[in-house]
């Protein structure tokens, strides 16, 4: 597998003039990147506004990248953090977001693991630790529940071995970008995927299936959302096996006994409406939503 290579960059505020020098009093960084690239994917990390954010991108596309090869007189390119270069500015930006503990973890667990749908697993199991759904439950029987699901929607078989392998991932993994971030595992981003040996199209799934886009943008609307997701077969397929989860109606009688406002049963029909389901994946929704599940 190819070794992910890592680039610090600071976009500047005005133009370099070539050394760099500030008061303790100026700070010039408006924008503070961490670029990950590889042949088939680059990833742009921002931090502003106390959070990190990311925009995957296909090789050739405009990028950070691109911007440095080209010597954007915007843009410093950096090696870490060079030495003279005050670490002070960056604040919680330069800190790193997983512990070592955590990093040895993803390493030994999902980066060296070969059966990359165990990888998937574990990652989630990792990412999710200490959660709970919206019923009380520990959050990990959400995505393996999903997981389930993937394999038995019709459709799923005739996929090519290799997207089913992809979908069986995602299905794992389908929350982490979302709802990673508030325990002690720390906020994932895409490229981290990446960086921890998950495949562009496992990547892009993942990321297709985060309502939230990557660019320091608001939650995208469920329409946009839903077009968005129904351009990729795969990604429509793991949403489906989500969505009948979401709608499993006794996990929604033990989210009720849980909330004042009862769960609006008529997202139940919309969700159904925007992925264009077809006659026999509804028979496959309606049997699904109908099993009791713990």
């Amino acid at each position: 597998m190819e070794k992910l290579k890592k680039t610090w960059a600071v976009r500047l505020n005005e133009p370099s003039t070539g050394h760099i020098s500030w008061s303790d009093d100026d700070n010039p960084v408006s924008l503070y990147f961490q670029l990950f690239s590889r042949e088939d994917c680059s990833f742009e990390i921002v931090f502003r506004e106390g959070k990190w954010a990311d925009i995957p991108q296909l090789t050739g596309g405009p990028s950070l990248a691109d911007a440095i090869r080209a010597g954007d007189p915007y843009v410093v390119e950096l090696v870490g953090l060079a030495k003279g270069f005050p670490e002070a500015f960056f604040g919680a930006a330069g800190q790193p977001r997983f512990s070592e503990q955590i990093l040895s973890e993803v390493s030994r667990r999902v980066t060296n693991e070969p059966d990359r749908v165990k990888a998937a697993a574990e990652l989630a199991r990792l990412a999710h630790k200490g959660q709970v759904d919206k019923a009380g439950r520990d959050y990990i029987d959400h995505p393996r529940r999903v997981f389930e699901n993937v394999s038995q929607i019709p459709g799923f078989s005739k996929m090519s071995a290799q997207s089913q392998e992809d979908m069986q991932i995602a299905a794992w993994l389908h929350d982490v970008l979302e709802d990673s971030g508030d325990n002690e595992f720390g906020q994932v981003l895409p490229c981290d995927l990446a960086e921890w040996g998950f495949t562009a199209n496992q990547v892009w799934i993942c990321s297709d299936l985060n309502k939230h886009p990557t660019w320091l943008e608001e939650k995208m609307d469920l329409e946009t959302y839903f077009d968005w997701i129904n351009q990729t077969v795969e990604a429509r397929l793991v949403k489906i096996a989500d969505s009948a989860d979401n709608n499993n109606l006794s996990r929604i009688e033990a989210v009720n006994a849980l909330r004042e406002d009862p769960f609006d049963q008529a997202s139940n029909s919309a969700t159904r409406a925007a992925l264009e389901l077809n006659p026999e994946e509804e028979a496959w929704f309606e049997a699904s939503i109908a099993k009791v599940i713990s």
